[in-house]
């Protein structure tokens, strides 16, 4: 993006409050990287001199952190500049709108209309005035983590890494509030080095069984960039993302706090979720991929939790994914339980009865001469085909959000990024999930030889 398309960004803004008689008053927020503050006093600058009361962070927040204050505070948007997890020479922008969650439908349509249409905005030279009460308003958003914290028995030793994110002040605040024997990290200035992306990803969070060593440390946390997306290394030094987390922080809430609710993940997310809510005789529900998705099924049918692998959302404060909200949780669940993380994990695991393996693997495509692809890969004509599995025929296709085909000890999702030119494919089996991988690529380079070929 540029300080012009920030401006038009603003412009259909304050169109669309104008259009649909939305609340005048809009927070903006900025991470860390090098243009994100100049970035949102540009948006500032258009919307303040269009009469709509803007409050403008004075620091660098988390994303969780806006979508939190548009909730608490009523309004209809909020908006944050961040890239989230994506490379640091990128910025974007990311838009808020009523209880704080992505905007979806008729919103996000009346966004896309405008800025197709939309011109440069003339911005006045004038005085930028900063939200004055920053601190209060993260410590209120602490408080409220807190204050749904009611199992929190034992001390324990933890670390949370911000990987050069803006992450750093709240989850300090949050450690503080907790007591907890608790460090705050960047992973990324300890490596001596900047990592390709902000994000917790297995090879990211390479450091972190060390850290866990040195310091006897109950586990180890980390959120990306905008302190969204989370993943944790237990003990043990094994990497775990939220599809395994959040059921185990669902199950918690439910069986020893009482909590009631559903749960949401995605067409892409482990069996576990399900299988999680079938111990627990609660409902379970399938959006597709895509959080503007989760929350909206999780308003729609009060839900309790809502995930997908990178992250998750908790009803009571956020319809959004928050990292540190996770991070909260698990600190309650393991002083509570008082055992170490990696054997809650595989106790859990055991008693729901989980013991399949979960492998999701990308590739980036190129097109092939005189083809072209459609971006759900129906000219693929995927439906006439029926795959085998190590040995085992397909007995259901499921459409929701990709190609999902299901076998006696398998499913296999294949579908398409729906932001870069990649094609994805998501595996859980009770077989070896590599083997597995290798089967659906050899037969899935058959039926689109003629059309496109993967990358691998």
């Amino acid at each position: 993006i540029s300080e012009e398309v920030c401006r038009k960004i603003a412009l259909a803004t304050f169109k669309i409050i104008d259009k649909n008689r939305l609340k005048k008053s809009v927070y903006i927020g900025f991470d860390k990287r090098e243009n994100s503050k100049k970035y949102a006093l540009e948006m500032y600058k258009v919307l303040h001199g269009l009469g709509v009361d803007c409050i403008l962070f004075e620091r660098a927040t988390t994303s969780s952190f806006v979508s939190y204050i548009c909730r608490k505070k009523g309004l209809d948007l909020s908006i944050i500049i961040t890239a989230s997890h994506n490379p640091y020479e990128y910025n974007g922008v990311k838009i808020f709108s009523k209880n704080g969650q992505d905007l979806t439908g008729d919103l996000e349509r009346q966004y896309n209309e405008e800025l197709s249409k939309s011109c440069d905005a003339y911005v006045m030279d004038e005085e930028v005035v900063f939200c004055d009460n920053q601190d209060e308003l993260e410590n209120e958003y602490i408080d409220d983590i807190c204050s749904r914290l009611v199992k929190f028995d034992k001390p324990i030793k933890v670390a949370y890494d911000t990987m050069h994110g803006s992450s750093e002040v709240l989850a300090q605040k949050l450690i503080d509030k907790l007591k907890l024997n608790g460090i705050v990290i960047d992973s990324m200035e300890m490596a001596g080095k900047t990592f390709d992306a902000p994000i917790p990803s297995r090879d990211n969070m390479y450091l972190h069984k060390d850290l866990i060593d040195r310091y006897n440390l109950d586990f180890s946390f980390a959120t990306d960039g905008d302190g969204d997306r989370l993943a944790v290394v237990t003990r043990d030094g094994v990497y775990h993302d939220a599809g395994e987390i959040a059921p185990f922080l669902y199950y918690f809430a439910v069986i020893t706090k009482g909590e009631e609710g559903s749960f949401v993940g995605n067409f892409s997310y482990p069996i576990l979720g399900k299988m999680t809510c079938n111990k627990l005789h609660t409902q379970y529900i399938e959006s597709k991929i895509g959080f503007k998705y989760i929350g909206k099924e999780m308003i729609e049918n009060t839900a309790l939790f809502g995930s997908e692998n990178s992250s998750l959302s908790y009803s009571p404060i956020s319809f959004f994914k928050d990292g540190l909200v996770a991070f909260a949780l698990l600190c309650e669940a393991v002083s509570f339980y008082g055992e170490s993380l990696d054997k809650l994990l595989s106790l859990f695991k055991d008693n729901i009865g989980y013991n399949l393996g979960y492998l999701e693997k990308s590739y980036h495509y190129e097109t092939l001469s005189n083809a072209t692809i459609c971006d759900d890969l129906n000219n693929l004509n995927m439906l006439d085909f029926e795959p085998t599995i190590m040995g085992e025929k397909c007995q259901k296709i499921d459409t929701l959000d990709g190609y999902k085909y299901y076998f006696l000890s398998t499913t296999l999702l294949i579908r398409k990024s729906g932001t870069e030119n990649v094609i994805r494919f998501v595996i859980e089996s009770q077989f070896d999930t590599q083997l597995v991988l290798n089967e659906a690529l050899n037969w899935f380079s058959t039926i689109a030889r003629d059309k496109i070929k993967l990358r691998i």
